[in-house]
């Protein structure tokens, strides 16, 4: 499969052939800025201070649900992902400990999504300062 690359011409996307690309994009989610384990609401106190031991490895959703979840974004017309991830879900255990299986789980989500012809916007994404803090993004250990 050839890389899914986009140069800019006369203020229009093109495609390695050329042609104009229209982007219709999609976020790769909501719930991708919060942990699947504890996988509760952030009202919920058991466990939310516990930072070094969550986790984000189904985010934004398991790979068993991603081709169902990607076949419908194609159908839909989407041709372009905005995923959505935050430091935490890299380096929640401390700095330098990056958690290799969130890592392994988010290359694998976007090779499926190249395999169905979506071009990503990767969002290193952060609200205010961290979810301890009314928002998303930092792990605990930055507080």
């Amino acid at each position: 499969m050839s890389p899914l690359r986009l140069t800019i011409e006369n203020g229009l996307f093109r495609d390695s052939h050329g042609r104009k690309v229209t982007l219709r994009g999609i976020n790769l989610a909501g719930d991708a800025k919060y942990p699947s384990n504890p996988n509760q609401p952030s009202h919920i106190l058991k466990d939310f201070f516990n930072g070094d031991q969550v986790n984000f490895h189904t985010r934004p959703f398991s790979p068993e649900d991603a081709h169902t979840h990607l076949a419908r974004l194609k159908r839909w017309g989407y041709n372009t992902i905005r995923y959505v991830f935050t430091w935490e879900a890299i380096e929640s255990a401390g700095p330098g400990i990056y958690d290799e299986t969130w890592i392994q789980h988010t290359i694998e989500i976007l090779r499926l999504a190249k395999s169905y012809g979506f071009y990503i916007f990767m969002d290193p994404h952060q609200d205010v300062w961290s979810r301890f803090s009314g928002g998303s993004g930092a792990p605990m250990w930055t507080l």
